[in-house]
């Protein structure tokens, strides 16, 4: 298989993207860096979601979506990098790399998606990961009572938060993905994977943790976006896209992925009369819990006219994705994505 890495730059006001339509004191310049269809495989394979115009399960390094702040990105001298975890706590200490990378790991698959992703949108990707739990830390720090929040700052001056309660249950610090250490892109030395919530919040080039007893608003949420940023289930019609012709006879072969956060997927349907009727669609073995899926539906077209596709995802609880159309403003947007394409005889 070939792969077809188109990667672009643009300039966007974030809030203000095209799907929010939202100006005002909030617009600030965001950066994005993504392959538009991702990794995209351009020739058929003999498994069920590898045919053209499908993203690869995995996401390779170079074409996995970047989001920032920053018109440059911080590159950061790990030798002279270190962790520092303070605030509230009976022991602070700093972390160098070199402790960083000695610690104990575990390797995890992940997929990430930026908040500001519209439905059907690229800012989306999975990889894999190694690092260990977050709690380790700050176990190891002694957390007094009282605790509200875990502040982290980032070597860029971005500053986020997280409930105490998030950040010792399921939060992973990482210093590799997929199978090396993480590119200045993607936050070397070291960053957070936060399972269930947006990547605002999976701090890159993180410096600082702080244990602090109050909420703390950060960079987006003082821009107007979700404090609590909770992943919602989405669905995506990666193949055909609108423009596609079939002829009369084909088995046309449909694809895309799909992503529950932290509950999963458990079932993907596709409709080619625009949600008149449902077909399930064959589901790709999950890698993880935190890993999207993907999804394959072949349709023997035999009839001309037009094929309006519309797909839903159903997650590991039994919950239908949202079908109320929703801009990424303020929580994430929400929506079933819609695709066509023409059969001709």
């Amino acid at each position: 298989r070939r792969l077809v890495q188109l990667t672009g730059i643009s300039v966007l006001a974030l809030p203000a993207l095209a799907a929010t339509g939202y100006i005002g004191r909030y617009v600030q310049k965001l950066r994005t860096t993504f392959s538009p269809e991702l990794a995209t495989i351009t020739e058929d394979g003999t498994g069920d979601f590898e045919f053209a115009g499908m993203p690869e399960e995995i996401t390779p390094t170079d074409a996995f979506y970047v989001v920032s702040k920053n018109f440059v990105d911080p590159e950061v001298d790990s030798s002279g990098w270190a962790l520092e975890v303070g605030g509230l706590v009976e022991r602070p200490f700093s972390l160098s790399f070199t402790d960083l990378v000695a610690r104990d790991s575990v390797e995890f698959t992940a997929t990430l998606e930026c908040i500001s992703n519209g439905v059907g949108g690229p800012y989306i990707s999975n990889a894999v990961w190694r690092g260990f739990p977050l709690a380790d830390l700050l176990n190891d720090a002694g957390l007094q009572t009282n605790i509200v929040d875990l502040e982290m700052h980032a070597d860029d001056g971005y500053v986020e938060s997280m409930p105490i309660e998030k950040a010792l249950d399921d939060v992973m610090l990482v210093h590799t993905m997929n199978g090396e250490p993480l590119t200045h892109g993607h936050g070397y030395p070291a960053r957070l994977i936060v399972p269930g919530i947006y990547g605002m919040k999976n701090v890159k080039w993180v410096t600082r943790l702080i244990a602090v007893d109050q909420d703390i608003q950060g960079y987006w949420q003082e821009r107007g976006w979700s404090d609590i940023a909770t992943m919602l289930t989405m669905s995506r019609i990666d193949t055909p896209r609108q423009g596609y012709k079939a002829t009369l006879g084909e088995t046309v072969r449909i694809g895309g992925v799909a992503f529950g956060g932290d509950q999963g997927v458990s079932r993907v349907e596709i409709s080619l009369d625009d949600g008149a009727t449902w077909q399930d669609a064959k589901l790709s073995n999950p890698l993880s819990d935190l890993s999207w899926r993907l999804w394959s539906y072949d349709y023997l077209a035999d009839q001309p006219g037009t094929r309006k596709m519309v797909v839903r995802a159903t997650d590991g609880k039994g919950i239908l994705q949202e079908i109320t159309e929703q801009p990424p403003l303020p929580d994430g947007s929400t929506g079933y994505h819609r695709e066509s394409f023409e059969v001709s005889g």
